[in-house]
Order: C-alpha cells, then structure tokens, then sequence
C-alpha cells in the first residue's frame, strides 16, 4: 500500500490537539467525608469495571480521536496497486491516396500498408477497441469501435486507393473523435508521408504512431498539363507539360492522341527535376479529345495519362420564328451563338420551307413541321398538346393574379446549370402532357415544362404552358433565361453537353436518369462497359481513371440522351513521391510501433471508504454526546 498524498498525514496533528486539551482539562475535585468505611465495597466494584467504566467515561474522546486519525489517513489518499486489464481504443489511419498506388510497396505502398495493418491487429490486447479510417481527401470510417478482429482485418482488405491528396487534419480529427474518452488512445497512422502536411498536431493526451509504407523511392514522372482549344479558325492546339521529380535522369516517351488515334510519339530525355513543354498543332479537323501518355512505366501509373476535351463546334443552326409575340424571346434567340433567326408572321408561315428548328409562339400549323420545333403558349385549336383549362387569372400586370410557384423538377438536360427558385408563372395554359412527353418542370395545378419526341423519325419537341413577356412570369426577366433557352435549342438540336467540373477522380458520379429511361450504359476510358436500370437514380464509383466517361441513356433500345463526364489530372503534389521533411523528422520520433499492454498497473484508491467511516463516527459522537 502506498499513500498519494503524504502531506495530508499532517491531519494527524489534530488528533494530537484533542489529546492534549483532553489531558489538560480539569476532571477531579475534593470533598470531605466523615467515614470512607461506606466507600470501600464501591470502591471495590469500581476496580471490577474500571475498563468499561474508563470506556464510557472517555467515549467521545475515543470517537473524536478515531474521526481525527482517519481523516489524516484519507487525505493522504492511501492506494493499493493492482493490475488491471486494458481497456484502450486503437484507430488505424490509413492513407489511401494517389501516391501509396506507387509500387515500391509489396506491389504498392497501399498493400503494404494494409500488410502491416493486419500484422499490428493480430498484436493488439483482445479488449482493445479498433477502428479503421481511409483517408484520402477526406476520412472515411470503414470499421467504428469493435473488438471483432475478423471484422477489422476485413475492413482493412476493403481499404481502396483513390487519385486524390490527404487530408491529414481530417483524419487526425475523426480519429480523435472515435478514441472519445476511452482509458487510452492510440492513433496508428500507415501512410507514405508524401504529402504537403503543413504543422502535424497530434491530438493532445492521445498516443500517435507512424508505419511507413514504401521505399521513399523517388522515380516517377507526369503528366502534368494538358491544355487544349481552337483558334479563330478553328484549328485545335494543344500545350502538354511533363515533369520528371524523380533524382536521377530519365528518357520517357511522349504519345500523343487524339480522339483515340495515336498521332506522334517523341523521346524526352529529363533531367532531375526538370520539365518539358511544347504546343502542338496539326490535329485533324473534328478532334475533341486530346490524349497524352508516357509509355516507360515508372513508380505511379496513374499520373501517366493527361486529357484534355474540347467541346465540339457548333453547327449554324438555322431557326424559324413564327408569329413572335415577345421581345424577350426573339432578343435571347438572336444573342446565341450559331443560331442564325429568321422571324416571320404566322400569314406567311409555309410547311414547304426547311430549317433546322421551328419555333411557334402562341400558334401551331395545324401539322407539326418536318424538324425539332418549340412552342411557346400552345393555343387550345390544336390536338398535339391537349390544352385543358387555364392557370392564374387574366387581367394587366399589377392585377390580383395567382402566382405558380416552381414545385418539381424533373432531372433534364434543359435545367443543365438553371436554377428555377423564385421563378413565379402568373398565367399559363393548363396542359394534358401526351403520350410522346414527360413534364420537365411543374407547378402543383400541373405541367408548366414538357419535352419529347413527338414524331416517328426522331423529331424533338418542347413546349412552354405560359407566354414568356412580364405578364405572364418573372422569367424573362432573370439571369437564367438565357441559359435556359441555350439548353433548349442545344437539346432540339442533338448537342451533347460536356461536363468537367466538379469530378474529381475516385469521387462518386451521380447518375440521375431521365424519367422515360430504361436503361444506362457507361463507358470508361478504359473501354470497360457497365449496364445499369435507368428507373431511379444510382452512384457509379469506378471514376479512378483519367478520361472521358461517355453516359448514354436509352428508352427501350432508342437512345435518348448522351453525355461526357472528363476526369481529369491527380493532384500535381500526389506526383511527388519523396517524403515531406515535417513528416520525416516527426517520424524518426514515433516510427517504432508501441503496443499497447494487455494489463496496466494502476493505484486503487480507498479513501471514500475512509471518509464515511469518518462521517458514521461523527454521528455517532453526536449521538452519544446528546442521549438522554
């Protein structure tokens, strides 16, 4: 037994104090007898009981002297040790990002990482908590507090890589939050330290391990820039930037390609550290995507690969314009690239003439036109888009009308960058959406957008339930409107849209269908083909690779909608494989593993048991000092 808190034997001074008032305090007195002869039986039998009677007499002393005596004793806080199990919490943080793909691993660092994962969980005390986080850009938790050591070793094999950077802090936070308040903490950090970490803060109170993973070998080279565009007259060029980071001189071969096609091949000869650039021109007429790879495999495949995709010129589209009755209409169509306009009254409309689109506002021929048309305002004489009623009340602006709010939205490439909120219709027609149609944007009284493909041959329409002035709606008077009527000709038109921001390698792609969908085909860069239902909405994962990710949706074999998705570059610093200096030096501090005891000493405590047998003798002191 050992005692915590010598100092508090000094209480022992208290006990002395009531001693010494005790024996200090006048207790005897003298008084005069005629006789002792009465006295002496009782003198006798007082000798007989002297113990008992001493005892009774000096009770409360007794009792002042123990609750003294204790009281020091459980300031000093007397403990006894033992051994008790261990009860900590492990969190294995392991880096998953681009450059532990290197292979200077067993093949790459990431395997090695879960290697030797697996070897520190088969140590581990069986009462020890585990938890197994993949940090990539951001944590994810793949195994929260269990002592299952199967289902550990499991999350660690299902540990993927990804073509992003690490973040460090996130981690280190995760971690920290999963440890919580357990007995102990120890964070067990595999990664590679090839990153930019700025100051590593281990979290405070809580135990950080570093396992390397890798070589630290340095031989990679990248990728780095692909930038392409067309000049005034149309032709493409291309920048391509390519670095070496390794420490020694290299020779790299540089392809080049485009759609595909491999169209020159150069040998680089790269010094340590060193970058080679180069515009190049030449491209066939029609190219949008532009390919450049290294063909000598170094350490990280996946910076090899550079692309860059240039959307595709767009043809002059020759539009009609029929019986115009808003000048917002005509001024945006006319603004557009590559529409040339022609506007003529609904008099002098003829079925005969060809053009590329139609547009109808307020009137319909009687027989739909031969090519992709849009209406504005469907009139009620004509069968195509049954008209069933009305929306709002009639009247001038600034009478009592009845706002349509904007309450659904169906996923459609014409709402491609629009954003409807706050966007009110005043008036509109209340339509009866055909069989060829699905509504695209609807008010809660019904449809106030509807798109289809109302003809045999392929022929695309859409139509607008309101008039497009002041009047009608606030539309013409927002900053979407333009784009609004961009995606529509775009999508009467055929143009598939491009999108390339917002998708970052290893990141989920979000595939919302349209609702007439049947079915979904995705291609990767990589030609690997993947089928899904085009019913509801899905998240396709495999996105690791650079390229262009082509997304073609179908209604029942009859392609409907085609869109590119471009992955592009890793994180340039991902490409540098050398551990950071920070890292390093921490490293060298914490790189031998400590595993943590299956028991630990600790002191138990005694002192709450001190401290109420001094508070029974207090009562009982009271008690006996007021009985009867």
């Amino acid at each position: 037994m050992s005692v915590l808190w010598p100092l508090g034997l000094a209480w022992l001074g208290v006990a002395a104090a009531i001693g010494a008032l005790y024996l200090f305090k006048q207790r005897q007195f003298r008084v005069e007898f005629s006789s002792l002869w009465l006295w002496e039986r009782s003198g006798e039998e007082e000798r007989i009981r002297s113990l008992w009677q001493w005892l009774r007499r000096h009770l409360l002393l007794i009792l002042q002297l123990l609750a003294a005596i204790l009281s020091a004793l459980a300031l000093a806080r007397p403990a006894v040790a033992a051994l008790l199990p261990t009860t900590g919490h492990a969190v294995l943080l392991v880096d998953a990002s681009a450059s532990m793909l290197a292979r200077d691993g067993t093949p790459t660092r990431l395997d090695q990482a879960r290697s030797r994962a697996v070897d520190l969980l088969a140590s581990l005390p069986s009462n020890h908590q585990v938890s197994v986080v993949q940090l990539t850009s951001r944590a994810e938790v793949l195994l929260q507090g269990s002592r299952d050591r199967t289902a550990a070793q499991d999350a660690v094999r299902r540990l993927r890589g990804a073509p992003t950077t690490t973040n460090l802090a996130e981690g280190l936070g995760v971690a920290e939050a999963l440890i919580g308040r357990a007995r102990r903490g120890d964070i067990y950090l595999f990664t590679d330290a090839a990153f930019a970490t700025g100051t590593l803060q281990p979290p405070p109170g809580l135990g950080l391990h570093i396992v390397p993973a890798g070589e630290a070998s340095t031989d990679n080279q990248v990728v780095e820039t692909v930038h392409a565009r067309r000049d005034v007259s149309g032709n493409v060029e291309a920048f391509i930037r390519v670095r070496n980071h390794g420490d020694a001189a290299v020779t790299q071969e540089l392809l080049v390609l485009g759609d595909g096609e491999l169209l020159e091949g150069q040998t680089l000869q790269l010094a340590p550290g060193a970058t080679w650039e180069t515009v190049m021109t030449g491209f066939p007429d029609g190219t949008d995507l532009i390919e450049a790879r290294l063909d000598r495999p170094d350490l990280l495949r996946l910076d090899d690969v550079g692309v860059a995709l240039l959307p595709a010129p767009r043809p002059l589209r020759r539009l009609l314009l029929v019986g115009s009755q808003s000048e917002f209409l005509e001024r945006v169509l006319r603004s557009l690239p590559q529409v040339d306009v022609t506007s003529i009254a609904v008099e002098e409309y003829d079925p005969i003439a060809v053009f590329d689109l139609y547009v109808f506002d307020g009137w319909m021929p009687p027989e739909a036109p031969p090519g992709h048309w849009l209406l504005i305002d469907p009139p009620a004489n004509q069968e195509l888009v049954p008209v069933v009623g009305a929306l709002g009340s009639g009247g001038r602006l600034g009478d009592n009308l009845q706002a349509h709010r904007i309450v659904y939205t169906q996923p459609s490439p014409l709402l491609q960058f629009v954003e409807l909120s706050g966007v009110q219709i005043y008036m509109a027609r209340r339509l009866s959406v055909p069989a060829w149609a699905e509504a695209v944007v609807d008010a809660r009284e019904g449809p106030l957008i509807i798109a289809g493909y109302p003809g045999s041959e392929g022929q695309r329409a859409v139509v607008f339930a309101f008039e497009l002035n002041p009047i009608s709606t606030n539309l013409v008077n927002r900053s979407v409107f333009p784009v609004l009527m961009a995606n529509v000709l775009d999508w009467l038109s055929g143009i598939t849209s491009t999108r390339t921001t917002g998708i970052v390698g290893g990141e989920a792609l979000l595939i919302d269908p349209l609702p007439r969908a049947t079915r979904v085909r995705i291609v990767t860069p990589r030609e690997r083909i993947y089928e899904f239902a085009g019913h509801e909405r899905f998240r396709f994962v495999d996105t690791f690779s650079p390229g262009v990710y082509l997304v073609s949706q179908f209604a029942d074999g009859e392609p409907i909608a085609r869109e590119r998705y471009l992955v592009g570059h890793i994180p340039t610093e991902e490409s540098d494989l050398r551990p950071q200096l920070e890292v390093a030096a921490l490293a060298a501090a914490s790189t031998t593993v400590v595993i943590p005891q299956a028991a630990e000493r600790v002191e138990r405590e005694w002192w709450r048991w001190l401290a109420v047998a001094v508070l029974c003798l207090l009562v009982v002191e009271w008690w006996w000092y007021h009985r009867a």
